[in-house]
Order: C-alpha cells, then sequence, then structure tokens
C-alpha cells in the first residue's frame, strides 16, 4: 500500500471499490486568523505554521499505514485500507485499520497539545491580527482557539486514479489523473469532521462495529454515542473518542511489554499488573498509554 499521492499517466481512469477507513482533520481556527493575512505580512507566517501542524497530521497518518490522500486548504484527507479486503471475509484487517485511524487521532492531538509551549510564532501572529481584529469590533483570538476536529468513517468507495485528467503543464509534464477515493463514505467522514468541535474526534458507529467485529479490538474503546443531522442525511449515531478503553489494555495480555515500556516498570508481570489495576482505579492513567500499541505491524 502506498503511502503519497502518485499520479497515473495512463489516458483512462482506473479504480476498484474497496472497503476504506477515512478520516478528515482540520485545522480550527486557522480560518478565523487568514482573515487577516494581508495585515502585518501575516501571510508569510501563517503559511509555515500551516505546514507545520498539518506535518504532525501527516506524519501519524504515515506511521500507522495510512495514505496521505490530499490537503485541502487547512485539512488533511487520509485513506486506511487493503486492496481486496471485504467486511465478513476480511474483518480483522478492517478493524486495524479502524484502529489505525483512531490511534492517528488521538496521536495527532496529543503531539497538538505538547507543541503548545513552543506557539510563540502563533501568539506573535495573534498580537497584529488582534490589532486589526480590535479596530473592526471583531473578537478577539488566543492561542486556545486554535487545535485539531476531526472526523472517522469506513465503508465502501470508489478507489484509484479516477480524477479527470489533468493537462499538461510545465509543472505536470506528464498530466495523468489523481489518485483519490469517492463515494457516499468518504463524504460523511468529511461532514462528521464539520461536526467535531474543537479538539473532537468524531467516529461513525459503523467504525465501532467493524472493531467489534474482530475479537482483538472488541471493546478497545468505549463508545459515548449520541445521534446527530449531517447534512443532506438523516439522523445517525456518532461517537466521540478520547482514548482507548483502560481496561482492554490492561486485559490483552499481549500489551503488557508495551505497558511496561510506557509506565517504566521493572516489576515481574503480577506486580506489575498489581500497580497497573491501581493506576486504573485512581483513573490517572499516563496519556501515552491511551494511544495505544501499534499493532499494525
Amino acid at each position: 500500500m502506498s503511502t503519497k499521492n502518485e499520479q497515473n499517466i495512463n489516458s483512462e481512469p482506473v479504480g476498484s471499490l474497496e472497503e476504506v477507513v477515512v478520516m478528515f482533520i482540520d485545522l480550527t481556527g486557522y480560518t478565523a486568523l487568514s482573515e487577516d493575512l494581508n495585515g502585518g505580512n501575516i501571510g508569510n507566517r501563517l503559511v509555515p505554521a500551516l505546514n507545520a501542524y498539518l506535518e504532525v497530521a501527516a506524519e501519524h497518518i504515515v506511521k500507522n499505514g495510512g495514505i496521505v490522500d490530499k490537503y485541502i486548504g487547512d485539512a488533511v484527507m487520509a485513506l486506511f485500507y487493503t486492496s481486496g479486503i471485504s467486511t465478513g471475509g476480511g474483518d480483522k484487517q478492517l478493524a486495524v485499520h479502524a484502529y489505525a485511524a483512531i490511534r492517528t487521532a488521538l496521536a495527532t492531538l496529543q503531539e497538538f497539545h505538547e507543541l503548545e509551549a513552543d506557539k510563540k510564532h502563533i501568539a506573535n501572529m495573534l498580537t497584529i491580527v488582534n490589532d486589526n481584529r480590535k479596530k473592526s469590533g471583531r473578537k478577539q483570538l488566543e492561542v486556545s482557539d486554535f487545535g485539531f476536529s476531526i472526523g472517522i468513517n469506513c465503508g465502501t468507495a470508489l478507489v484509484g486514479h479516477i480524477t479527470p485528467e489533468r493537462p499538461i503543464t510545465k509543472e505536470r509534464p506528464n498530466g495523468g489523473r489523481d489518485f483519490t477515493a469517492v463515494g457516499d463514505t468518504i463524504n460523511t467522514a468529511a461532514r462528521l469532521q464539520d461536526k467535531a468541535e474543537l479538539n473532537q474526534i468524531l467516529v461513525s458507529d459503523r467504525i465501532i462495529k467493524w472493531l467489534n467485529n474482530c475479537e482483538q479490538y472488541k471493546n478497545c474503546v468505549q463508545p459515548h454515542g449520541f445521534n446527530v443531522q449531517l447534512k443532506n442525511k438523516s439522523d445517525m449515531e456518532v461517537h466521540e473518542v478520547k482514548g482507548f478503553c483502560p481496561e482492554w489494555l490492561l486485559l490483552s495480555k499481549h500489551h503488557i511489554d508495551w505497558l511496561k515500556d510506557q509506565i517504566g516498570s521493572n516489576l515481574p508481570a503480577e506486580g506489575f499488573m498489581k500497580i497497573l489495576k491501581a493506576i486504573l482505579a485512581t483513573n490517572d492513567l499516563p496519556k501515552d498509554i491511551l494511544i495505544g500499541p501499534d499493532l499494525t505491524k
């Protein structure tokens, strides 16, 4: 599976129906900031900051076996799939991709929060921007207004080099068609992201079902379900994900070595489990634990 958006120089579109997990990650707050691009040369400062944060998301997408499909302004679309896998026969692989997408989302949010102390470039931009906004009576922006909103969905999509053929230019001497995925599954993921609030991950109910159809990932996410109205759709059940279920991590014995490495315990398994149960009882689990181990290898 490719981890980059390749071009197809053939004249005919090439695609296939695949079972995919699709994720949209949007940088919340940058639209408001971009309203003042002309103030104090903000544009030259905004683009490097925008790229830096999108690169955080892209790094975790690729690290977890996904494909960066495209950048859309201040958002990124990612795909997780294995060609030829279908529901029923490939439940474990489908669950792996659902897990990988959620792990990507959690890791992206955590790294963004860890970068908050190093957001001086945003603070410097806001000093200039807020002067302009104050003069026009608009709301002042703060560093805490910036973050990610994430939507994840799964299902059937048409995947391949299926875009309209691009004209031959100096920048693209071969023309060709871009790789992407289209269909209702993709549209729903985009609308979930649009519905998500600042630093919130919303996943479809189908993502939870894909996970629970595989014994290894069953109950790995504690669902917080509620109904939402998405654009041009009837009410659908979605779930907010804040982390992987600690009890699932504890009960999955193949996680023990990874957990011990995260907590730094050199105790025998019995003593380690005793300490971990005590930590679970106080609900004070280290944040890295909730991101979950890399099970995609």
